[in-house]
């Protein structure tokens, strides 16, 4: 891969990696060849994409040295991630079981999706009063309150950073969405819920159904990058064949996410078919509704990005006009302030080279 590897082709290698760790001997050989700094550009970006322990436990053991200095610093981290997500677990076990235990009920979402990876925050659904949750962070955990953008209070979405937790806890409480607009949509992320044993605790998680929306929700309708954790995570539900495809086309339909989500996965089987041993196919209803495919997705920056021109505003607008049908005067009223507030967010980026005030 020689001494200047582009992000575009380190990604490539991990995402070969990654989704097929049982054979990819030829990608563990690219990985010891690394030079020192692209090494750890790599670990960077695995972490960047939550995929360091699925990565690197391939890689060490197919590693044909084992005494190799690459492979003696990726124990080193993998030590050490799984540490890091040890404590982590502890500190979630104890906020939601704290939540539930004074009536507000709680799901973990999107942190648990990437396991035995685990993401940077701790984000969890909330419903219930925002004060009293608020204060409870607060009071119980001695949790500090970070600085909300406006775009955290239109979300109704709070960040708070709990000494001795090494992974902020982010609190979206009674909406998910950009702008807020799902309340109907995001109870079926209690309703619907399951439980997960992981080391030693047993933690709410969304129903595999609405695991989809939430990745769609933050693929396609927010961030419109992927990260290789995301094609992974998508690809294993696809493959497992845990999706009710009614029941998701119907909790799609409610907050008018629909083609969102179809060409989410679409994306996702596109990009994951690459480097899998067969294609990863997808059903009919996805296909019916616009053609989406890999090469949609182009590395920019750090991340897999998909275009906002036409992509990301053909979504926008097909989410707006379903609302409209729906008469859905709440989420309207909130979509409608997502363009100023982005062209806000742009013009702030100009000047200052940042918009997390704002966005």
């Amino acid at each position: 891969m020689g001494k200047h590897s582009s992000v575009d082709s380190l990604l490539q290698l991990i995402s070969a990696i990654v989704l097929n760790p049982t054979d990819c001997a030829k990608e563990a050989a690219a990985v010891s060849a690394l030079d020192k700094a692209d090494f750890a550009d790599f670990l960077k970006l695995l972490s960047e994409h939550h995929v360091t322990l699925r990565v690197l436990q391939a890689y060490v053991s197919i590693a044909s040295d084992a005494s190799a200095q690459p492979v003696e610093t990726a124990q080193e981290v993998i030590n050490k991630e799984r540490e890091r997500i040890r404590i982590s677990l502890e500190y979630l076990d104890a906020i939601c079981a704290a939540l539930e235990s004074n009536g507000h009920q709680v799901v973990a979402f999107k942190t648990l999706d990437h396991w035995p990876d685990f993401g940077n925050d701790l984000d969890l659904f909330v419903i219930g009063n925002e004060d009293r949750i608020r204060r409870l962070l607060i009071e119980a955990f001695r949790g500090e309150e970070q600085v909300r953008s406006w775009g955290d209070h239109l979300a109704h979405k709070w960040s708070f950073r709990v000494p001795g937790c090494p992974a902020d806890v982010e609190l979206h409480i009674n909406r998910l969405g950009q702008a807020g607009e799902h309340s109907t949509l995001a109870r079926r992320f209690i309703t619907r819920r399951q439980y997960v044993y992981l080391n030693g605790h047993s933690l709410p998680v969304p129903a595999p159904e609405e695991r989809v929306i939430a990745a769609a929700l933050q693929r396609m309708y927010r961030h419109l990058y992927f990260r290789v954790c995301d094609i992974v995570n998508l690809t294993a539900l696809l493959r497992a064949n845990e999706l009710s495809w009614d029941e998701l086309a119907f909790a799609a339909g409610i907050g008018g996410i629909w083609p969102g989500v179809a060409g989410c996965l679409q994306t996702v089987a596109a990009y994951a078919s690459q480097y899998l041993c067969e294609p990863l196919h997808v059903p009919q209803q996805l296909t019916a509704d616009g053609e989406w495919t890999a090469s949609k997705l182009h590395v920019q920056g750090r991340f897999l990005h998909v275009p906002f021109l036409p992509d990301g505003a053909k979504l926008f607008r097909r989410q707006f006009s379903q609302m409209l049908v729906r008469r859905d005067f709440d989420a309207i009223a909130r979509l409608s302030l997502l363009p100023p507030l982005a062209s806000v967010a742009a013009v702030a980026y100009v000047l200052t080279g940042s918009n997390g005030r704002i966005w």
